[in-house]
């Protein structure tokens, strides 16, 4: 009984009328989607400048870690020359 009712409910759907130009439309919106999306030179320049932008910080980091055994000796010169102890020891015994 339910089921009549709800295919009787059916029947009485109409069809929609389609408005004039619309497929005409979804492919304006379609080519528009694809043009705002970003080419692939955009993507292959970021791509590039991002591991430029890697390698230059790596070789900074890398020079300046490189220079630590001669700044620490400068340190140690500085320390000394103003008397102050570098030592870890808290007391002398």
């Amino acid at each position: 009984m339910e089921l009549e009712k709800q295919i009787e409910l059916l029947t009485t759907v109409d069809r929609v009328d389609v408005p004039p130009l619309l497929k005409t439309r979804i492919d304006a919106r379609i080519r528009q989607v694809a043009e705002d999306s970003l080419s692939n030179g955009w993507v292959w320049s970021f791509a590039a400048t991002v591991a430029l932008l890697i390698v230059v910080n790596s070789m900074v980091f890398l020079r300046v870690t490189g220079e630590s055994t001669s700044s620490e000796s400068e340190v140690y010169t500085i320390t000394q020359g103003m008397g102050i102890n570098v030592s870890n020891q808290l007391y002398n015994d």
